[in-house]
């Protein structure tokens, strides 16, 4: 009669170091106060309001305010903008911060985010803001993790990877189809999280304490991967170096440094900036609008009537242009067009800050 052989040991569950999430409420809060205060300043969908709290703006960027890097992470445009993004951080900041722990997190999503802002500074030029770019980049992490643990997370892990493989190509077709979406900058933010979700990743091993138990502990941290990371953080200066080089002539920067001059009443020195921006910017009013101020505030109203002019052809209903050319117009004696930009400017502004001035030239005029 053959000896029955025990029965094996029933399987052991393990419990994996984790994080109570904390940090990503935290910026959940700071998001929603910052949306107050674009609301307060202006309205969260105010180009000046968003351009002033720090909004991507490659030009100014070149310039030299590289924090605009950064600061797009805290803006958002429009309510359904910070509701989605809220919504989005609510979803996958816990389970980030949970198994990456705080400091890992907090490294994870503002590199991952300033990522995206450099990809998006170095291929698009439009004005951008919101947190997706750091969001994505939290997708990216996720799939660096489930990617490093598929074996040890079995089918579980493997139908995560999978799902949110797809998250990620639904996102990038719908930011194709759509317009205002900043494609550039969620791919960016993606590549920063799988690079930095790599780096990072938790290094599980079972150790025994004293006791003789089993435990997970996690063999990796934020000191372990700190090389990684600052590698990682002098790419992203170069590439941030080289988009700077390869904008440095372009309009939008000639433009700007024109109107800088122009801020500190030297327009002698906007003059010539702001003559190459109009040439290379026909359809720009702002361009054409600055010139001719430029223009006008030396006394060259003659040269300044055509730019102002151009600045109507494009923007018909910007005030200041009618207010200036009639100013201009007035000084070369052609009273009856002078009349007609005074009228058109108070109909568009009939309570503007040189509303009083208009009537009295209007007077005079008349």
């Amino acid at each position: 009669m053959t000896p029955l052989e025990p029965a094996p040991p029933p399987p052991m569950r393990l419990i994996l170091p984790l994080t109570r999430p904390r940090l990503v409420w935290g910026l959940m809060g700071i998001n929603i106060i910052v949306f107050v205060a674009e609301t307060l300043l202006g309205g969260s969908e105010s180009y000046q309001t968003l351009v002033t709290l720090g909004a991507k703006v490659n030009a100014l960027i070149v310039m030299g305010q590289y924090w605009r890097l950064v600061t797009p992470m805290f803006l958002h445009i429009g309510l359904a903008h910070i509701l989605v993004n809220s919504y989005a951080l609510y979803v996958l900041g816990p389970d980030v911060e949970t198994t990456y722990g705080r400091a890992r997190f907090l490294a994870i999503y503002f590199l991952s985010g300033v990522s995206g802002n450099v990809v998006s500074f170095a291929f698009t030029p439009n004005l951008s803001a919101g947190a997706s770019t750091a969001i994505f980049g939290l997708v990216g992490t996720q799939l660096a993790f489930f990617y490093r643990q598929r074996k040890a997370l079995g089918s579980f892990g493997q139908a995560r990877l999978m799902n949110i493989l797809g998250v990620v190509a639904i996102n990038l077709v719908f930011g194709v189809v759509t317009r205002g979406v900043d494609n550039f900058g969620h791919l960016g933010g993606i590549i920063g999280g799988v690079a930095l979700g790599w780096l990072l990743c938790p290094d599980y091993s079972v150790e025994y304490g004293l006791d003789g138990q089993p435990h997970v502990t996690d063999q990796n941290s934020l000191r372990r991967g700190l090389p990684g990371v600052a590698l990682f953080i002098v790419l992203l200066v170069i590439a941030a170096g080289a988009a700077t080089l390869v904008q440095a002539n372009s309009p939008q920067v000639k433009l700007e440094r024109g109107m800088a001059a122009f801020d500190h009443s030297d327009y002698a020195s906007a003059l010539p900036l702001l003559e190459q921006a109009a040439r290379e910017l026909p359809s720009d009013p702002e361009a054409q609008y600055m010139l001719a101020a430029s223009y006008f505030n030396l006394h060259r109203f003659s040269e300044a009537v055509p730019f102002f002019e151009a600045t109507l052809q494009i923007a018909s209903d910007f005030p200041d242009a009618h207010f200036y050319l009639a100013l201009s117009y007035a000084q070369s004696g052609r009273r009856a067009d002078a009349a007609a930009h005074l009228q058109q400017y108070l109909a568009l502004v009939p309570t503007g800050e040189k509303a009083d001035q208009a009537r009295q030239l209007l007077a005079q005029l008349d």
